[in-house]
């Protein structure tokens, strides 16, 4: 795909060259003028999503997404970026962060978290017990979690996933995504984000000083 030069603009210090589709004169992507290698960028992406790969930068793209919609959260793996949506059951799937498509998750939740590992998508949602994967991120299989919660979050390393919910003290592990156990956070509270690194699962909540290690065995 060609594209054609608009202006050139500088932001936080780093020369861009503004430039649009060839095929479509109301789409624009900024492009780095510089290589810039392994440097950090911050505050660079403007518009409603951005590219990072190859150094490229989506400021404003109409389309961006295929529904005006309240999306959640968002995951890579097996080459597609999926989306998902709350209180819907839509979703979206896109190979290159640039052109979506949409696709259905298999009933209308508040969809909250999505994640990938062991060669699938898993997506949770919040106030029941639903939960669904998929390989392609466009066909969805529902399955149950073990008990009904507001369901936050989701991550999957050291060959498990991890669900952890708001408000409570519930959790959940899963060797594959689909058979779920539950398991229990140290107090009950609104606990907002669990990731992993450094060979532990750290969560967090949104209003209270708690972030313990939490080993789920």
């Amino acid at each position: 795909m060609s594209f054609l030069p608009v202006n050139k603009k500088e932001v936080n210090g780093i020369d861009f060259e503004e430039k649009c589709f060839e095929e479509c004169n109301v789409t624009h992507v900024k492009v780095l003028n510089k290589y810039l290698g392994t440097k950090k960028i911050s505050g660079v992406a403007t518009g409603d999503a951005a590219v990072s790969g190859d150094a490229l930068f989506l400021n404003s793209f109409t389309p961006v997404m295929p529904d005006s919609l309240q999306w959640r959260s968002m995951s890579y793996g097996n080459g597609v970026y999926v989306v998902i949506s709350s209180n819907t059951n839509l979703a979206a799937y896109s190979a290159d962060g640039i052109r979506w498509h949409s696709t259905t998750l298999p009933r209308s939740a508040d969809w909250r978290s999505i994640t990938y590992g062991d060669g699938k998508f898993v997506a949770v949602s919040g106030g029941s017990d639903y939960a669904a994967y998929s390989v392609d991120g466009i066909n969805w299989t529902e399955y149950a979690l073990p008990s009904t919660a507001a369901w936050r979050s989701v991550t999957y390393a050291n060959g498990k996933f991890v669900a952890i919910s708001n408000n409570s003290d519930a959790s959940a592990y899963s060797a594959d995504g689909i058979n779920w156990s539950p398991s229990t956070l140290p107090i009950s509270t609104y606990w907002n984000y669990i990731t992993y690194g450094n060979d532990k699962f750290v969560v967090v909540s949104n209003n209270a000083q708690n972030a313990p290690v939490v080993d789920f065995e």
